[in-house]
């Protein structure tokens, strides 16, 4: 059964959906009533409710779907140990890991982003590859997504501590402050709910065509304040 899902992600029927359910896409809403969506959900792969609207139905599907899809990035990414990614004492550096990233986006994204199958979400599988492949066997993540939502919220539990980070998209006409802000008050009610006392992390990845003629030295930032980092990729 498990075999016959991965296959199903690369139809094209299935994969317009699944990809606009895992990047939480608000700019091509998605309703019951469309073939394709009706064709995945009577496949059980997605469902819907009226508080979450369109989501992965469970949390096996989550994990194999995102497991399926990154993989080739995952299996890419080098050892834990070529990276600065923990404290002395062995718990998590979140600040050195997505410094990390950044460094990683950079040199990795253009070259592997042209393979990919799902493109719109490859910058939310990249980075969860990149975060299992770092914290694999001793480290938990925990996504939430939805048509919709315009994000994606991960918690990510390391060493008995907890770590919030939320994925925005900066799309082709977006005001860029205006994604941040919104992408603020988003992270900020996900950890109220998940984690009040989590640090948290916002990270914005600009997928404006005119912003990848920029030189990376503009195009990945890093703002701290009000208890919430802003990463720029």
């Amino acid at each position: 059964h498990l075999d016959s899902l991965g296959k199903r992600l690369y139809d094209q029927k299935v994969k317009r959906v699944v990809q606009a359910v895992m990047t939480g896409d608000s700019e091509n809403p998605l309703g019951r009533e469309d073939d394709e969506v009706q064709f995945i959900l009577d496949l059980g792969l997605i469902a819907w409710s009226s508080q979450k609207g369109l989501y992965i139905a469970n949390p096996i599907y989550d994990e194999i779907i995102t497991r399926q899809l990154n993989s080739r990035y995952h299996d890419s990414t080098p050892a834990p140990s070529t990276f600065k990614w923990q404290k002395p004492d062995g718990s998590l550096d979140m600040d050195s890991l997505l410094r990390e990233f950044q460094g990683f986006w950079r040199e990795h994204s253009e070259i592997w982003e042209q393979k990919a199958d799902y493109t719109e979400a490859f910058p939310h599988l990249l980075l969860v590859a990149f975060l299992h492949r770092l914290t694999n066997g001793d480290g938990h993540i925990e996504r939430e997504v939805a048509a919709g939502s315009g994000r994606m919220d991960m918690l990510v539990e390391y060493g008995g501590e907890k770590f919030i980070i939320e994925i925005k998209m900066l799309r082709h006409k977006q005001a860029p402050e205006s994604v941040r802000e919104k992408g603020l008050r988003q992270i900020a009610q996900y950890r109220d709910r998940k984690a009040p006392a989590a640090p948290a992390w916002l990270v914005i990845f600009d997928r404006r065509p005119e912003s990848k003629e920029l030189p990376w030295e503009e195009r990945l930032g890093w703002e701290e304040g009000n208890g919430i980092v802003i990463v720029r990729c």
